[in-house]
Parts: structure tokens; C-alpha cells; sequence
């Protein structure tokens, strides 16, 4: 179900419909470090629904993630149509990721953004990802370094974050 109010190009979380039993969210808002105002202040339009749909922690029990993956149509929009309102993708303080988790497909999209040759440093990420997609990696793809920063500037471009 797309946010036709979505401010962005495109969305990073996405709402599915379970016909009359509610909804799920991909990836899962649970934990989500966008919704700690929210979660942490009682005067927050969103806070009475994080809260009821335990969304302030990540889920650790199956009861927990079945909660999390039967929210209101209605809710779910309005989650996630926060959480995009929130998103910018960062590097990690600790230098060797990207926040939030980078979409596949988006990244190789990213890659194609500037319609010029990608800089080494990002072509190797790019390529990577395009390997792992195809089934023809070995390990996972590192985000860091000259090519990570790149990739989070272009990211943050496809999305339409400022």
C-alpha cells in the first residue's frame, strides 16, 4: 500500500495488506532509533500507537513480532509515513556501515544516479551488491570507506532527502 502522501521519491519501509487482518511492514518499524520521540514522550500524536504495537523495542518474542506484523492498515501508513519523514541515510559512527540498512535494489539504483562512471570506491560496492543480487557473491558487501560515503550522498539523492 503506498503513502500517497509520502514526501520522498521513493520508500524505504513499505506497507503490505493482509486482507482484514491488519498490516506488515518491510522492513519491521520495531526498534526503529526515528521513533524514540514518539516512543519516549506521552504529548506525541504517534505515541498512544508505538506504544500498543510494542514498536518502542525490537521484538524478541513471536508474540511480540506478531503484534508488530498485524498493525491497522491506517496505523501502519501513519508509522511509516513518520518514519519517512525522519529518514536519512548516514555512515555509522563507528565507520563501517551505512544507517539505515541500504534497500539492494536501491543501491544499485543509487549507482546509476549520477549517469556518469561510478569513482572505484563506489564501483566496487556497486558491483558487489549487483553480484549479490545475482547469486554470484561469496560474502557480504562492505559499506565503508570513500565508497560508503559516496553511496550515502547518493542515496540520500534517489530518495529525495535533502
Amino acid at each position: 500500500m503506498p503513502d500517497c502522501k509520502n514526501l520522498l521519491l521513493r520508500e524505504y519501509w513499505r506497507v503490505f495488506s493482509q486482507d482484514g487482518s491488519g498490516a506488515y511492514v518491510i522492513p519491521r518499524p520495531d526498534g526503529a532509533p526515528y521513533l524514540s520521540t514518539p516512543c519516549a514522550d506521552a504529548q506525541d500524536e504517534l505515541h498512544a500507537t508505538v506504544v500498543r504495537y510494542e514498536l518502542c523495542s525490537a521484538a524478541s518474542t513471536a508474540e511480540q513480532v506478531a503484534i508488530v506484523n498485524h498493525i491497522e492498515l491506517s496505523d501502519a501508513l501513519r508509522i511509516t509515513h513518520f518514519l519517512h519523514t525522519q529518514l536519512r541515510f548516514v555512515v555509522t559512527q563507528d565507520g563501517i556501515g551505512i544507517e539505515p540498512f541500504p534497500i539492494p535494489s536501491d543501491i544499485v539504483d543509487a549507482c546509476a544516479v549520477s549517469g556518469q562512471p561510478n569513482p572505484a570506491e563506489l564501483e566496487t560496492i556497486c558491483q558487489g551488491v549487483r553480484d549479490e543480487i545475482s547469486g554470484g557473491i561469496e560474502g557480504p558487501v562492505g559499506y565503508t570507506g570513500p565508497g560508503g560515503a559516496e553511496l550515502v550522498t547518493r542515496l540520500n539523492e534517489l530518495y529525495g532527502i535533502p
